[in-house]
């Protein structure tokens, strides 16, 4: 198959939906497959261009098989919706003439990955012109989470602006052949949208157990990081944005200065200097940034316990990409969740869950893992079986390859819908 992969993030941001994008080019280029990538610079989590790239220029490069072109794209030192979406657009233009550059490669199928759907419209086109199966990959309900942060605290979430961007969204995602996402629960969503299942893939993000494993020797790990052996450590390894509800573990911190725990949390992001600001008061929480490959599994291996904190309604908008690795940690994971969602579902039975934005639920769970430490290491070992079992990297990316192909095989030609 020819296929084109575009999206604004990709390898080597270490984090989220670049990671996977960075992993899937390759894999299908090892399979024989011709893969052409347009892409962005990276600049994820930090919201800061990488040192060593030059994002107001357009670059192309063969690597591991694959073609790739990064165009240029603006980011916000201070990222806030008005801010992203400018963000956004800029790549959406940018990325024009790289598709443009593209028409003759004339791919079996053309993969956007949202977020965001300012391509969506791009890789339409692009899909008419080139006669390629118009495919869509979400990662998140991005409008629905767009609308959950700007309404937040109202009950305006059927105003004109939430409205006309639903139909938008609807309008779009009923034009393309195939939609793909990563869970059950975002599909069902999508499906109330008006996607119709025969249109539907569940394309989830995947885990290579080989690189995420338990170590032999724990307390090794939590040296690497100066971490107190008889201190109780819960770590959060990830994105410090404004949807993670990060600010509920710092309440539950302050409101356990006295408790033998700490917490660490590592990573960037642009709530990261305003939390940081909230919790410089606190003796118990450190900070540290991203950690490079070579280290992110003894950094996983040095917890006692993970931390996934949501906010209240996005457990069903996202799956995060951070959870299959802590489950393949073998340490086991507290999610701020609620229990029907697909994350807690998930979680059940080889782990802690506690109701989203109450420190006191949070406050209880954790002391309730910390005074359970001895189930520690079945819990781990149920979490790392069933992650493996539904996530396995090469398992996944296989189904996702047959998909490809049979959509390729049999969806008609791309086609206007009334």
């Amino acid at each position: 198959m020819r296929i084109l992969l575009y999206g604004i993030n990709f390898a080597p941001e270490e984090t989220g939906i670049g990671r996977y994008s960075g992993e899937l080019a390759p894999w299908l280029a090892a399979r024989g497959h011709q893969v052409r990538v347009v892409t962005g610079y990276p600049y994820y989590p930090g919201w800061r261009i990488r040192e060593g790239f030059k994002a107001w220029r357009w670059s192309s490069r063969q690597q591991e098989g694959y073609q790739l072109t990064r165009c240029p794209l603006w980011v916000p030192k201070r990222p806030r919706i008005a801010s992203r979406l400018l963000h956004l657009a800029s790549f959406a233009l940018s990325s024009l003439p790289a598709l443009i550059a593209n028409m003759r490669f004339r791919p079996d199928v053309a993969i956007v990955v949202v977020p965001t759907y300012a391509c969506a419209p791009n890789a339409l086109l692009y899909a008419r012109l080139t006669g390629a199966c118009a495919w869509i990959h979400l990662q998140d309900l991005e409008v629905d989470a767009l609308l959950s942060l700007a309404q937040r605290g109202t009950s305006e979430r059927g105003s004109g602006v939430g409205r006309w961007l639903l139909k938008l969204e609807s309008w779009l995602l009923k034009r393309f052949n195939a939609v793909s996402t990563i869970s059950d629960e975002m599909t069902q969503r999508l499906q109330q949208k008006g996607v119709e299942g025969q249109r539907m893939t569940l394309f989830p993000n995947w885990i290579d157990g080989s690189k995420i494993f338990p170590v032999a020797d724990r307390q090794a790990a939590k040296a690497a990081f100066a971490l107190a052996p008889e201190r109780f450590t819960a770590v959060y390894a990830g994105n410090i944005g404004y949807k993670q509800g990060l600010e509920g573990v710092i309440a539950a911190a302050r409101a356990m200065k006295d408790d033998p725990i700490h917490f660490l949390i590592c990573g960037e992001g642009a709530a990261k200097a305003q939390l940081q600001a909230e919790a410089a008061d606190l003796e118990n929480i450190r900070w540290l940034g991203i950690q490079p490959d070579e280290r992110f599994n003894l950094l996983l291996n040095a917890a006692d316990l993970h931390l996934l904190p949501q906010q209240a309604g996005f457990s069903g908008l996202v799956m995060p990409s951070k959870l299959p690795g802590m489950m393949a940690s073998t340490i086991p994971t507290l999610a701020m969740v609620e229990r029907e969602s697909a994350i807690g579902r998930f979680l059940d039975g080889c782990g802690y869950l506690a109701a989203p934005e109450d420190t006191a639920a949070l406050v209880a769970t954790l002391r309730t893992a910390m005074a359970d430490r001895a189930q520690h290491p079945a819990l781990g070992a149920r979490a790392r079986a069933r992650v493996l079992e539904q996530l396995d990297k090469e398992a996944v990316l296989q189904r996702f390859e047959q998909a490809l192909l049979e959509r390729v095989g049999t969806a008609p030609k791309p086609h206007r819908h009334g």
